[in-house]
């Protein structure tokens, strides 16, 4: 063969074309890499916003309908409550200072201030607040009779699915009453009878004789807390009252993971005639002004501290809470504040 016209690669061509290949895969893992790193942190922001916005529309809509009890408000028209509280998880309180109540650890040792209204399996986080909010069940069922007498039974359609261990409101704007229900009612959507009979009421009659313009509604309370779940993560509680096989107790959920913190500030009317927050107190500043404190509060305002699942990147991060700059505590997650302000419909105009 005529090495003339032999065709082929040098060695310098060929370390040129290695040279050359290597920094084009150098180029493309750099891409990949850094779109994979943008891609987590967008991931985990996008996490942290859609929790948030999960947890604060669950508290924001309890803390808004905190005091609700059908058309007449708590400082017009006290409810004559008839309910044993020995057979309930912790005293029935519903009046004008007690249709909302804030629990402060602000001193950071894991008491509240004031107590919980129960104590749930989970401990509170120390540090952080907790919320309790009372009130009836939007869903209402009228009468379909007259009360003859005040212990008379209360003739109804069954439209809320009331069960016998109900703690139930009846109302007609004018007068109220909260009674445990003794019998067995019948099935959803039909005909049934309420029974207020002695044993799960400390009497049996109810303060008047109620006609076909009542309504009839499940008496609620749910208090909000933070806690770390079985895995150790901080998350969003909801203790509720439930009615188990015909006693109620204190039933825990976690609805939201990865929520660090809670902080809650209650906006009171000192004057007490505009109906608007003259200045926002923690929950033991309330506590400490006085029970009738309580009945000042009209908008509430929530702040929540919320996490991502993963650490990301190589550096520890800062972040700003409650007015303070922080740099993650020895983690290289991302954490971001939401806040929002509630204004409760029951104490405004």
């Amino acid at each position: 063969m005529n090495r003339k016209y032999a065709l082929g690669l040098t060695i310098v061509e060929l370390m040129v074309s290695l040279a050359i290949s290597a920094v084009l895969l150098l180029g493309v893992g750099t891409v990949y890499v850094g779109s994979r790193q943008s891609y987590k942190v967008q991931d985990q922001f996008a996490m942290i916003q859609e929790n948030a916005r999960y947890a604060h529309h669950l508290v924001t809509k309890e803390v808004r309908q905190a005091g609700f009890q059908g058309c007449a408000r708590l400082e017009y028209l006290q409810p004559n409550v008839i309910s044993d509280p020995s057979s309930l998880p912790g005293a029935l309180e519903f009046d004008k200072n007690n249709f909302i109540k804030g629990h402060g650890d602000s001193n950071g040792d894991g008491t509240q201030v004031p107590a919980l209204p129960s104590t749930p399996t989970h401990t509170p986080l120390a540090g952080t607040d907790a919320v309790t909010v009372r009130k009836a069940s939007s869903c209402g069922a009228t009468l379909t009779g007259v009360m003859t007498v005040a212990n008379a039974n209360v003739q109804l359609m069954n439209s809320c699915g009331f069960e016998q261990g109900d703690v139930v409101m009846i109302t007609d704007c004018e007068s109220a009453d909260i009674f445990t229900i003794t019998n067995t009612p019948g099935g959803q959507g039909s005909s049934t009878t309420l029974a207020h009979a002695n044993g799960s009421n400390i009497g049996n009659r109810l303060s008047k004789n109620y006609l076909d313009d009542a309504q009839v509604m499940k008496f609620e309370q749910v208090t909000y807390f933070i806690a770390n779940n079985d895995d150790g993560i901080p998350s969003l509680y909801q203790s509720a009252w439930v009615n188990n096989g015909g006693a109620v107790t204190s039933e825990e959920t976690e609805l939201v993971d990865n929520v660090e913190d809670f902080h809650v500030l209650f906006g009171v009317d000192n004057s007490g005639e505009n109906y608007s927050a003259d200045r926002y107190m923690t929950a033991e500043e309330v506590e400490s002004a006085g029970a009738d404190t309580w009945g000042l509060v009209t908008s509430v305002k929530l702040a929540l501290l919320m996490r991502s699942d993963q650490e990301v990147g190589k550096a520890e991060k800062k972040f700003t809470f409650d007015g303070n700059t922080v740099t993650t505590p020895g983690d290289k997650r991302y954490r971001r504040e939401f806040t929002t302000t509630v204004n409760i419909r029951n104490r405004t105009p």
